[in-house]
């Protein structure tokens, strides 16, 4: 299910990770963090996680302007072209 993937927002360094539900609280806790000095100066990508074939599965929206948020997915969210690697970064 859709609700089984999670993403995971770095807000310093703009990047965003799909994971599994399951590892979504470690995962946070474990994201590197750094110093405002070391932070890039753009949003992180908002991205739409969704179960696709049994995997985690993510698509970053490149119309968005907002800024990407930690989350898990939606039941009814649908992912049109999911990338499975599950790793976005600011501007791709």
């Amino acid at each position: 299910m859709n609700s089984d993937c999670c993403v995971v927002v770095d807000y310093c360094k703009a990047a965003a990770q799909v994971v599994h539900a399951d590892d979504y609280a470690m995962a946070a806790a474990l994201w590197p963090s750094c110093d405002d000095d070391e932070c890039y100066d753009c949003l992180p990508p908002v991205v739409h996680v969704a179960c696709v074939d049994g995997t985690c599965s993510g698509e970053a929206d490149e119309d968005s302007l907002d800024e990407g948020t930690s989350h898990c997915g939606t039941n009814d969210e649908i992912v049109s072209s999911p990338i499975a690697s599950g790793s976005f970064t600011c501007g791709g």
